[in-house]
């Protein structure tokens, strides 16, 4: 075989393996597990956050609630007073309404469910308002995990 052959079958290959990875690195983006809907993510980029034991002064906390029909934003927190708290979960996240809803991590388990009692302990009421415009971002230390 010629080295122009050879050059032409290297270049093939290496596309292939290429695609090959590129579909499994980016698959989950696009399927969701059985029955999840897609929720308000943190982007894979930001993942930067350490996850310490440093723990905030006054941190999120509310009840788990959720709506399927809102499909910007299924997942809210319900503060003390009814008060709606927005939460960006950690990257891949998403819920799922069949029976009641389920909070899903980034591998389709369980991790919480309706009027569950949600804790994000290394992230302050006052690292934003907590609306749909600048929510909270879910990281660190909360349901069992470690989520940067």
């Amino acid at each position: 075989m010629s080295r122009i052959h050879w050059v032409m079958v290297a270049a093939v290959v290496g596309v292939l393996a290429l695609a090959a990875i590129l579909q499994l690195r980016f698959r989950p983006l696009l399927s969701l597990p059985e029955g999840a809907v897609a929720i308000p993510t943190r982007d894979a980029v930001s993942e930067s956050t350490l996850c310490t034991l440093e723990a905030a002064v006054d941190p999120v906390r509310g009840l788990l609630r959720g709506d399927k029909t809102q499909e910007a934003w299924p997942v809210w927190l319900s503060r003390p007073g009814g008060e709606i708290a927005y939460v960006r979960w950690p990257y891949r996240w998403s819920a799922r309404f069949e029976p009641e809803l389920q909070l899903l991590d980034a591998e389709g388990r369980a991790v919480a469910g309706t009027m569950d009692e949600i804790t994000l302990a290394q992230v302050s009421l006052s690292h934003a308002p907590g609306t749909q415009g600048d929510p909270y971002l879910a990281h660190g230390l909360f349901l069992g995990g470690c989520y940067p």
